[in-house]
């Protein structure tokens, strides 16, 4: 298992490797949690199987930091909010939203700021569950 955060806990990383976890995403962050400073800031989360970073009923700044070569780059359940600033996210393949995949309610928000998201393959196309 990876990096696995749940509520009332909160994730800070900062010059971090978080790479090469089979069976469950790099990073989980999991819980009610909304509102915390999850960061992860001047961090590789590379070739994970399953996803690099999964964003669950949270909230989560990506900062200086690359995605690479994963099993989807970054996904956001539930309720929740995902920032990528500064980052790359790139060379993820997953079966929806390769680079970002989004399935929420309504209120599951993703902001990207001067990042890049390239190669990233999805099998089935993009997509946003209602």
């Amino acid at each position: 298992m990876g990096l696995r955060v749940l509520e009332p806990a909160r994730l800070v990383l900062n010059n971090v490797r978080v790479a090469a976890f089979n069976s469950n995403p790099g990073v989980w962050l999991d819980g009610s949690n909304q509102g915390q400073a999850n960061t992860i800031t001047n961090s590789l989360i590379e070739n994970n199987v399953v996803v690099g970073i999964r964003v669950q009923e949270a909230d989560l700044t990506v900062s200086t930091s690359t995605i690479s070569g994963n099993g989807g780059g970054a996904e956001l359940f539930d309720t929740g909010h995902l920032n990528i600033n500064d980052s790359t996210i790139r060379d993820n393949t997953a079966s929806f939203g390769g680079g970002i995949y989004v399935d929420g309610s309504s209120s599951a928000q993703v902001m990207v700021h001067r990042s890049l998201i390239h190669r990233a393959a999805s099998l089935r196309g993009m997509r946003r569950s209602p």
